[in-house]
This record gives C-alpha cells, sequence and structure tokens, in this order.
C-alpha cells in the first residue's frame, strides 16, 4: 500500500473514532435544567421510586413533568424510602432516561469542540484514499493503453537494428549511414517524444531506468553512424551489437510494466 494511501485510511479511521467519540462525551443529564441536574446528583445510586407516584401527585407521567413538577414528586418519593415490593418502581438510570425523553434532539450531546476538527481529518483521510484510487486507475491506465505507442516505437526500433546487425557484415559503408537515417532515426525520435507517458506509468525511478537504458542503446546506434561513416565497419559492427543490448533491455522493462 502506497504512503499516500495508508495516510488516508489513518486519517480516516482515527477521524471516524474521534468523531465518534466526541458524540458521546457529553452526557444526557448534562441537558436536563440545572435545578434536575442537581437533584440528580444528590440521589443515592439504589434510589427508587414507584412509577406511577407522579400521576397520583401532578396527573402526569416522568417525561411529561415540568420541572418544579418532577422536583415535587422526587421529594414526594424520598419521604417515604420503604414501598411495597408488588409496586412497580423506576431506578435511577430509568428516570434519567425519562427526563431526557423530553428532549427533542441529542445532537447537543455532541461535543462539537471536538467532533468538528475530528470530521475534518475524517474528510482529509477520504480525500486521500479517492486521490490516490485516482492515481492507482492513471497508472494502470498508463501501463496499459498509455503505453502501446512506446511499445511499438520500440519494437520496431528493435526489429530495424537486429537487421542491421545481420545484414552489416555485407554492406557499404554508405549503405550503414543511409539504413540508420532512414529506418531508424524515426523511431528513436518517436519513442522519445512519447517519453513523458513513462513517467505516470512506471514513476520517475522507473522513468529514469528506461529513458537511461534507451538513452545508452541510441548514443551506440549514433557511434554505429559515426564509425561506419568514417569507415571503420569493425566499429560499427561493435556498436550496433551494443546498442541493441540496451534497446533490448528497455523493451523488456516497458513489457514487464
Amino acid at each position: 500500500m502506497s504512503g499516500p494511501r495508508l495516510l488516508g485510511h489513518v486519517l480516516l479511521w482515527v477521524g471516524f473514532l474521534a468523531a465518534s467519540i466526541a458524540m458521546v462525551m457529553q452526557r444526557e443529564l448534562d441537558l436536563l435544567p440545572e435545578a434536575e441536574r442537581a437533584a440528580f446528583l444528590t440521589l443515592p445510586a439504589k434510589f427508587s421510586a414507584p412509577r406511577d407516584l407522579p400521576i397520583e401527585v401532578a396527573g402526569k407521567p416522568w417525561p411529561e413533568l415540568d420541572t418544579t413538577e418532577f422536583l415535587a414528586v422526587l421529594a414526594k418519593s424520598q419521604e417515604s424510602s420503604e414501598g411495597s415490593p408488588d409496586v412497580p418502581t423506576v431506578n435511577k438510570s430509568l428516570l434519567i432516561r425519562h427526563r431526557t425523553e423530553r428532549i427533542e434532539t441529542l445532537w447537543p450531546t455532541v461535543n462539537w469542540i471536538a467532533y468538528l476538527p475530528a470530521l475534518v481529518v475524517g474528510i482529509v483521510g477520504v480525500v486521500l484514499l479517492r486521490s490516490t484510487a485516482k492515481q492507482a486507475v492513471d497508472i494502470e491506465v498508463a501501463r496499459t493503453t498509455g503505453l502501446d505507442p512506446l511499445r511499438r516505437s520500440l519494437s520496431l526500433l528493435l526489429d530495424e537494428a537486429q537487421k542491421l546487425k545481420s545484414d552489416l557484415p555485407r554492406m557499404t559503408p554508405e549503405s550503414v549511414v543511409a539504413f540508420i537515417d532512414d529506418r531508424c532515426t524515426e523511431h528513436c525520435n518517436n519513442f522519445a517524444d512519447q517519453r513523458d507517458q513513462l513517467k505516470s506509468a512506471f514513476g520517475l525511478n522507473g522513468f529514469g531506468e528506461i529513458m537511461s537504458e534507451f538513452a545508452s542503446g541510441e548514443r551506440f546506434l549514433n557511434r554505429t553512424w559515426s564509425a561506419a561513416a568514417d569507415g571503420y565497419m569493425e566499429e560499427a559492427y561493435r556498436s550496433i551489437e551494443t546498442s541493441l543490448r540496451f534497446f533490448q533491455a528497455a523493451h523488456d522493462r516497458i513489457k514487464k510494466g
């Protein structure tokens, strides 16, 4: 997995987890009026009250009591700590839930100071993942159809250079020079003109390796031309052999792409 893509995954999950924590950092109890919250904080952990007590006192169930009524019913429940075991009761946790049922939205429980930065981190992670995914698609396209013209130019150049090597012992210096000018130079130029596709497909390191092989092959092809022009046919033959090796290495590297 590439560095940017890994970073995108990390940011996405860190943002997601931090946002989830931020959404529950604020207690629902903190949303209640100050008087109710203070009353709850004074209740013992094992507090219980008759479920139907608010109906008897105020004619309403627990969730529908206003703050004044709730405090009055709560005080009434504490006047007699003992009750019949057959009477349904509510404990402290259930009572908090009843009181928070009146709240229309629980968004106020979100700690926005923590939630918003976490959301930004998650969004950055998504953006990184989308951009790296697009880069992966671009690289795949570049390594398939995008490299076809380069492969074709290099294959044709290899064919011509191989033919020159085979025929060179029977050729005159003038015909070697003409052969390179007429049948090799165009393929070299076509390959060089489209070399930017290599960067998309192989990155800068791969681009450098392939172009180094190609440039070396082109340099020895030019040496073949110069040696033939000067009448040194043995040197021309050695140079075309070396040129072929470099061109073949570049071709193999692209083919593996």
